[in-house]
Order: structure tokens, then C-alpha cells, then sequence
């Protein structure tokens, strides 16, 4: 997508230093192999916030061999560790 303001979007510290980082570090490892990635993410906000409470999406990497993988992700800037951890299990369980 574009590289502008319309991708932007207001978050929490902790999550553009944490878990989200993490997600966006693997994504620059894939791209310095050679793969091209496709993200796609939403953001959620509860009462007129103007930061997020929640961001979910996917991700597809599509390597130079041709094939594909692809990742769903959620985060939850209110969730407790133990609410994250049952939201990646049933992403995984469920093979979304």
C-alpha cells in the first residue's frame, strides 16, 4: 500500500516497542530474503478513542519459489497476557 498518512494510525507504547515490533521485524526478515509480504491490518476503537483497543489482519508471504505463508494476528491494548495467549490459540486451532 501507500506509504502515507492513510496508514497510520495511533497505538500504545507497549505495543509498537512489544509484540507488534516483533510481527513487523519478521515481515523485514522476510523481505531481506528475497520474499515479497502482503499485510493487510484493522484497527477497533471503543468509545471514540483515538487509539486503538484492538488491531487484527494477516499477513502473506510469498516467497521467490512461488509459494506462500501466511500468518493471522491480533493484539488487544487492554488485554491481559492470559486474553492474548487464548486469542492466538484459537487463531492457530482454527487455521484462519
Amino acid at each position: 500500500g501507500a506509504g502515507g498518512y492513510e496508514n497510520l494510525d495511533a497505538g500504545t507504547v507497549s505495543l509498537n516497542r512489544g509484540a507488534f515490533k516483533c510481527v513487523e521485524n519478521e515481515w523485514g526478515r522476510n523481505l531481506d530474503e528475497g520474499d515479497r509480504v502482503f499485510v493487510d491490518v484493522q484497527t477497533y476503537h471503543n468509545n471514540g478513542s483515538s487509539v486503538p483497543s484492538a488491531w487484527m489482519g494477516y499477513s502473506i508471504q510469498e516467497h521467490e519459489d512461488g509459494t506462500r505463508d501466511w500468518d493471522a494476528f491480533s493484539f488487544c491494548s487492554n488485554a491481559s497476557t492470559a486474553e492474548q495467549a487464548e486469542w492466538e490459540r484459537i487463531i492457530e486451532e482454527e487455521d484462519f
